[in-house]
């Protein structure tokens, strides 16, 4: 895994508050150098990039949107991303740096049917 810094288009199309992202397998891309710097942003995206390699990469982003629709009919657009189980399991161990060696396969599932 690489990481690098986002290019304009990438920038473009990633909303505001977004300052990380993990497209396996092309890389990490951080929207300044300044966030490269933090432990708890790097482990975020490791954690994403763990899942994204267990669900080939393509049904990580299928499962992704799937989830958002329902949850964001559910829950409501503030809630529907931070819902997302891919999202849930990366909040939840961002602070953990060892949480990555330890990661049990699938990890993210059991994070599906939970509300927040």
């Amino acid at each position: 895994m690489q990481f690098k810094i986002m290019n304009k288009f990438l920038r473009f199309i990633s909303p505001k508050n977004v300052i990380a992202i993990s497209l396996s397998p092309i890389g990490i891309f951080f929207k300044s150098e300044t966030y490269m710097k933090y432990l708890h942003i790097m482990n975020h995206e490791k954690i994403h990039w763990c899942q994204q390699k267990e669900t080939l990469v393509i049904f990580y982003y299928i499962i992704y949107i799937i989830e958002f629709f329902i949850k964001l009919l559910i829950l409501g657009k503030s809630n529907a991303i931070i819902s997302i189980s891919f999202e849930q399991e990366a909040y939840f161990h961002e602070n953990e740096p060892s949480y990555i060696l330890n990661r049990k396969p699938y990890s993210w599932i059991k994070y599906i049917f939970k509300s927040y």
